[in-house]
């Protein structure tokens, strides 16, 4: 098999060439090679005796189904990579410089700063706020936890302006703790990176995976509809905010079941 290097460049052209998606996975799943159909990224063909990951993709179009795609574990580890980069490219310029995504006009009841589709967010009685207001994007504790017991081992966030990736311990934080997961070299933010990976992590188990997903497309949803209804009738964000509380739960307890057993 090719090395580490090659194979990142091989995984770079599967996804320009249209071989590979370069989005996240909706379901990752670790098996005992039975395709026998070649890696689209080393093209060397699934072994019955060796451990491969499939990748699957919901359709967006009219077909019913999945698109699965059958790759190495080092294949996978390429693909990711190569795949976070693109990602991090997509998500913009780094924090404070005034090109950062366009902010909702919901106001945080604590610090009366706009929310953010991207921020991370709390609700109380239909009020919405920042978790933080000194650090509005940051991790929740449900997403550390995660990577801490699931990601420990590996790197997790990568810096496009160094193209390096670091483990989840050799993130910085600046003198005051108000920043943290900075890139060590250059202070870049990489907590989207990290929660990105942390999305698309085979390590962790499909179930919290969604679950943890659900919790933050609740989240955004909650922030939609505090947007759309703020003039009108808050039925909508109460029952909104009922799903995201509902969603935390159920990732607490995905957690708590996994810890257990």
């Amino acid at each position: 098999m090719p090395d580490e290097i090659r194979l990142r460049e091989r995984a770079h052209e599967a996804m320009r060439s249209g071989k590979l998606p370069s989005r996240p996975a909706d379901r990752i799943v670790r098996r005992h090679g039975w395709s026998g159909l070649p890696c689209p990224v080393c093209i060397e063909p699934m072994k019955p005796d060796k451990v491969e990951v499939e990748i699957q993709f919901r359709r967006h179009d009219s077909t019913l189904g999945l698109d699965s795609y059958q790759l190495h574990p080092l294949c996978f580890a390429a693909w990711e990579f190569e795949r976070t980069k693109i990602e991090a490219t997509l998500l913009g310029p780094p924090l404070g410089t005034g090109e950062e995504d366009v902010h909702m006009q919901v106001k945080c009841s604590k610090c009366s700063e706009p929310i953010a589709l991207s921020d991370v967010i709390e609700s109380s009685d239909g009020r919405l706020s920042h978790i933080d207001c000194t650090r509005p994007r940051m991790l929740t504790a449900e997403e550390r936890a995660l990577l801490f017991v699931y990601c420990v081992g590996h790197a997790v966030a990568y810096c496009l302006d160094c193209d390096l990736r670091f483990r989840l311990a050799e993130l910085a934080a600046d003198a005051l703790g108000v920043r943290s997961n900075l890139c060590p070299r250059c202070r870049r933010d990489l907590t989207q990176s990290a929660r990105a990976h942390m999305y698309g992590c085979a390590m962790l188990p499909s179930e919290v995976r969604l679950k943890a997903k659900a919790v933050r497309q609740a989240a955004q949803h909650l922030v939609k509809e505090s947007q759309q209804l703020r003039d009108r009738s808050d039925v909508l964000i109460r029952e909104a905010e009922a799903t995201l509380f509902e969603t935390q739960r159920d990732l607490r307890e995905a957690m708590s079941r996994r810890t257990a057993s």
